[in-house]
């Protein structure tokens, strides 16, 4: 008895240590804010360079961050972008190949800030409205998943509107969810795996 009781207290306990760790891990460090606004710049200034528009530089901001990790996944916004998605989603991407950039937020001479959610997740299906007009009808009722979320404060106005990026000309936005840890979808995680191991015991006790 005095075993099984330990054993509930050290799965009960490691499920809050585990719990706090998920918790911390929404938001991004500080190595990982300087790692992303280096690389983004970066990118930023050389593709201002290609379409002759001036790029302020990005700071990180707490409060976009909570807003990252909040916001509705049917937002209407259009300042939101993630970081990771399924095939179907890939697919989707793909299919844009002379529109715009899912990435396109992150680029828009406006932003200024970002601040970037590594849990997010989202999921929609497509209706077949939309799976006709991107000539995917194969796709209608599908699944895009995604994780990972970056939001910035973006000013959706006429010079945004007339701001067209192609999406040959940006970077795929798995590049910085790779480059901050976000996982990749449909990928088995070590968290997802540690919450069975309170049921093997269970059952086997």
């Amino acid at each position: 008895m005095k075993l099984v009781l330990a054993i509930t207290c050290l799965v009960f306990c490691a499920r809050g240590v585990s719990s706090h760790g998920i918790r911390a891990k929404r938001g991004l460090s500080a190595d990982e804010q300087k790692k992303l606004l280096d690389v983004l710049n970066k990118d930023r200034q050389e593709n201002g360079e290609k379409l002759q528009h001036k790029m302020a530089p990005m700071t990180y901001d707490l409060q976009l961050e909570k807003k990252a990790d909040s916001i509705d996944c049917d937002s209407k916004e259009g300042v939101d972008v993630p970081l990771q998605f399924n095939s179907v989603g890939q697919e989707v991407y793909e299919s844009g190949e002379e529109g715009s950039s899912i990435a396109g937020p992150l680029f828009w001479p406006s932003a200024t800030k970002i601040g970037c959610s590594k849990t997010k997740k989202c999921s929609w299906t497509i209706p077949e409205e939309l799976a006709q007009k991107i000539h995917r009808e194969k796709l209608a009722g599908k699944t895009i998943s995604s994780q990972g979320l970056c939001v910035t404060d973006a000013k959706i106005d006429d010079e945004v509107k007339l701001f067209n990026l192609s999406r040959k000309g940006l970077p795929h936005p798995s590049k910085y969810g790779d480059l901050i840890g976000v996982p990749k979808v449909n990928g088995a995680s070590l968290n997802s795996f540690f919450y069975l191991i309170p049921l093997f015991l269970v059952f086997y006790i």
